[in-house]
Order: structure tokens, then sequence, then C-alpha cells
């Protein structure tokens, strides 16, 4: 029978035929089992618990909640308490839970040989690091207080340790702004729920990112509160989420972001250039901007992650004059270095052969780095590298040595959110391989704390903070996942100065 003399009705035959040997098949194993025969104390086969716990992305925590059957996390669903989530998930939430028990994750350390222990790979590094002189650490974002806490006593001790930390998607130009704006680093935090109108130049506060879940949800509230619905003036190079929700969007050249934030600031008494626009996004700005205008206290504008730091100054401004629903906070993230400049630097002494061991955690710079960098070229002129990675990546096919990072979700740790607040990272499983956290690891240039256990050292990170008995702060928080809020910047709420950011070039 050929494909083309196969009917419907035939076709739903044999599918019906196939599952019926599925079905067939589902039956008690040919082997001997057994149930338990001291079933653990508390354990109701079957029955659902929910444990509060944290997850990375791009180096931020965001809580959630796991829900556990029989010892084993089935689900992972947001946490109402944490204001990363609220919750909700994304993508990248639900899909750890398949991350967890994925085969392809790395088991063992492993070496030039082949499989290898732990021991070994210590020894190597034992050999290598000496004061650490000419040894390196590459992460990406840390927030974790822990882990910060653990490399500045690396660095104590091991003087000539020096920390990178690079994240392909970073907020340089964010950073820049608001060191031009405010002469210090500080973390800009939007309240879409409260906002009337919203002018996003280059933004897409609704797409993929760390931030994604807490600013849909404010934007979702805005959107079903009483009264008239917010409106969204988008202008882009390329179609977002933000793009396709909103009221009235402008593809534009990425030149012409900068000229629809050059017609805000006259109009906000500014002296700026005034070049034209194309005619769609002069006619959406001068919409945007009657509408900012008129809605004072309740006026939002938004700069993409992409544009200069020119741009986002002038934003910050803009938006104390319009006294937007926004806040400034102290940067989460401690490293002031921008995150390409830093590994920039990191790869010319690799390139001259000044670094002798490189750890890199949790990052994978041989896919991600600039092409330009040459990283994989220097990568092969550092004698000892370690690759420390959940997953094989191009990174861990160009180290010499393989660490197995263990799961977020089988390790005890800490996170901060985008917003400052801190969470506690539970496990809700033993790991399933050998691997180790982000603290073991570490402990592969100073084995001088291997012997004590990631929960103690989050307990010391913590026991200053709690009040009163520390056991019974310490069970009530895991039981709510936060800790702690984010803190507003030093010195109070800090007044921007105006910087108008240049128009495009000529020719």
């Amino acid at each position: 029978m050929s494909a083309t003399d196969l009917d419907r009705r035939t076709v739903l035959r044999m599918i019906a035929a196939g599952a019926a040997g599925v079905l067939a098949g589902c039956d008690r194993p040919h082997e001997p089992i057994v149930p338990y025969v001291d079933q653990p104390e508390g354990l109701v086969p079957g029955a659902i618990a929910r444990y509060a716990t944290a997850l990375s992305l791009g180096g931020y925590g965001r809580g959630v909640t796991g829900l556990v059957v029989d010892g084993r996390p089935i689900k992972l669903e947001g946490l109402d308490t944490h204001p990363a989530s609220r919750g909700a998930t994304d993508t990248f939430t639900e899909l750890s839970i398949l991350d967890l028990y994925d085969p392809q994750r790395l088991k063992a350390p492993s070496g030039s040989a082949g499989i290898t222990s732990w021991t070994s790979l210590a020894t190597s590094v034992a050999r290598s690091v000496g004061d650490g002189a000419r040894t390196r650490l590459l992460t990406g974002r840390i927030t974790s207080p822990t882990v910060l806490a653990r490399i500045a006593r690396l660095k104590q001790r091991l003087p000539g340790l020096r920390h990178t930390r690079y994240e392909p998607f970073d907020d340089d130009n964010a950073r820049a702004g608001a060191m031009l704006a405010f002469g210090r680093p500080l973390d800009f935090r939007p309240r879409l729920d409260r906002a009337d109108v919203i002018l996003a130049l280059g933004a897409d506060p609704l797409g993929p990112g760390p931030d994604q879940v807490a600013l849909a949800n404010d934007w979702s509230r805005r959107r079903r509160a009483d009264g008239p619905p917010p409106k969204l003036y988008v202008v882009e190079p390329s179609m977002t989420l933000t793009g396709v929700a909103a009221d009235r969007r402008a593809a534009a050249h990425p030149d012409e972001i900068v000229l629809a934030g050059l017609a805000l600031a006259r109009a906000l008494g500014a002296s700026a250039p005034a070049p034209a626009p194309s005619p769609p996004v002069a006619a959406l700005a001068t919409a945007a901007i009657g509408d900012l205008l008129a809605a004072r206290g309740r006026a939002l504008v938004l700069v993409g992650r992409d544009q200069p730091g020119a741009l986002h100054a002038f934003a910050a401004w803009a938006n104390h004059r319009l006294s937007a629903p926004a806040a400034w906070i102290a940067p989460v993230d401690p490293d002031p270095t921008p995150h390409g400049a830093g590994l920039a630097a990191l790869v010319d002494e690799m390139h001259a052969g000044a670094v002798e061991t490189l750890l890199m955690l949790d990052c994978n710079p041989a896919y991600h780095a600039p092409p330009a960098l040459g990283f994989a070229a220097a990568l092969a002129r550092v004698p000892l590298s370690i690759a420390g990675a959940t997953f094989p990546s191009e990174t861990t096919v160009a180290a010499k040595w393989i660490a197995p990072l263990a799961h977020g979700l089988e390790v005890w740790g800490d996170l901060r959110g985008p917003a400052g607040t801190a969470s506690i990272v539970q496990p809700l499983i033993r790991p399933l391989y050998d691997g180790r956290s982000t603290l073991g690891i570490l402990d592969l240039l100073d084995p001088r704390e291997a012997a004590e256990s990631d929960h103690a050292r989050v307990q010391a990170t913590w026991r200053p903070h709690a009040a009163g008995d520390f056991d019974r702060w310490w069970t009530g928080t895991l039981v709510a996942g936060v800790v702690a809020a984010g803190g507003a910047p030093p010195g109070g709420a800090p007044t921007p100065r105006l910087v108008v950011p240049d128009g495009p070039k000529a020719g």
C-alpha cells in the first residue's frame, strides 16, 4: 500500500492499534518488586509537598515554589511572596525542572584522560594556583551574598587572584547612564502598574529577562485596573513583545530612537538638537509627548539595554521632571566593572600568556564572547583551564578539565532578585550526579573551607540578620522564601543632572 492509498479512516485505525499496543505494555515489571518495609516518617505516598526556594536567571534570583512528590520535584510555580515572580513563572523557570532530569547533564569530573575524580582535579589545581598571581576566576553575574563573601575571602588568601564577571546580555549602558546622571551606579526600577502613559525607546520590558515576570505582572494589573486603560508608545528597530502590546508603535532606525528622545527633551525645556526623524516616528513622538506631559506623576520613559548611556542618563532626568512612578536603588550586582571591558582585559592577559590557571564557573565564554576577542585561541594558551558547568558546552569542550556543577534545585545557597530582594535557596532533592555547588567548586582554589557544608555557610551569612532565636527565624525564612527586601541608595532619593544625547552623525 502506498502513502497515496491511505485514507483518513485507515490512518485512524492504525493510530488506535498503536495506542492499544502501548496500553498493553503498561503492567508490572517481570522482576519481583517490594513495597516500603520502613516507610519514611511523615511521607504520604503520592501527596504533594511544597517548598519555597529560588532559581537564578542572568545571576538574579527569582522565587519559586517547588512541588515535590515522593522526594522528587515534579513542577515549579511562582512564589507569591517574591517580587520577581509574584506567583507566576516564565519559560526559563518551567524548563528548569526538565534540566534537573536531563540525561545530558555532566555527571562527574573529567580531564584529558577522561572521567576522573574530584581529588585528582583538586590536586592539579593545588599545584598550579600558588598565591594566585597567575590565577583568574571568570563567572557570570553573581548576586549571592554567600558566594560573594567566599570570593572575597579567596582574594584575601590568594592576593594575586582576580575575578571577572561577564554576562552576554549586560547592563553596561544603563550603568553608564546612571554614572552620567548621578555620578554613581544605581539600578532603575519602574512601576508599570502605576503608569498611565509609557514611552519605550528601544525598550522591551515585557520581553525575556530576569524582570519579565514582575513587569508583565505589573502591566497586566494596570490594564485590569478601573478607569481609562494605559497608553503604551513604542519606538523600536525590530518587533518585540512590548511592541506587540503597544497602542502605537513605530519601526525606526536605531538613530531615530535618539531623535525621539531629543524631541522629548525639547518639550521638557532642555536645549537639544532638532533633526527631523521620519514622519512615522515624528508623529508618534508628538502624540506620546503630549500624553506624557498631561499625565505627570503617572508618566514613564523607558530606554532599551542597547541604547547609548547618554540616552539612559537623559531618561533619568526626564522621569524626574515627569515625577515618574519609578525608583533608583543601590546596585544589586556590586561589581562596578563593565562586563565587556572586564572580559576584554582578561582575554588580553590570556593572549599574553599571563594566566596559568583559569576557573570558568557557570558561564560559556567560548560561545558568548565577542568573536573579535579570540577567546578560544586565548584559552588554548592557558596551561590549566577548568570549566564548571551543568551541561556540555563550547567552553567545556575547549577547557582542559570539566567540573560538573550541581543543579539549582540540588544545593543550598542564596540569591538577590532584580529589586534587591534576598532569598534562601534550599535543595528539593539530593544531587542526582557527582556535581558540586558553586561554593564547592570555588573550594578547588582554596580547600581550607571544603569541610564546611553549604548549609552551614549560608546560615553563617544570615545569622547576623536574625532577630531573636536564629533557628526559629531560619525556619520562618525558609517557609516564606524571602529574607529581606532591597535597600534604597545611600543618601536617599537622588536627583539626576541633565544629559542630552548627541544626535546621529551626518553621513
